[in-house]
């Protein structure tokens, strides 16, 4: 399953996530052809294996076109104790 998501720069572009393996998808984006760098952040959020734990996604694009998914995740208070990674 592919998702499309518009980067929503004015440039009418969009970056594509693959979860054909969801555990390891794959981000791909339209050439990047205002070679201005570009962000996009997308939030999960789940009640289910992390109880309202939430992740996000965040998508950079550079200006060389070079596209950089990081994932965040901050897990809720559990005993005093706040996690993340």
């Amino acid at each position: 399953m592919t998702i499309t998501i518009p980067w929503g720069d004015g440039s009418e572009d969009n970056f594509y996530l693959d979860y054909t393996d969801p555990i390891n998808p794959i981000v791909t984006s339209d050439p990047n052809l205002n070679h201005i760098s570009r962000r996009k952040v997308i939030k999960y959020t789940t009640n289910q294996n992390i109880p309202n734990g939430t992740v996000y996604l965040i998508v950079e694009q550079r200006f060389d076109g070079l596209i950089i998914p990081i994932f965040e995740t901050t897990v809720p208070i559990i005993d005093n104790t706040v996690s993340g990674f």
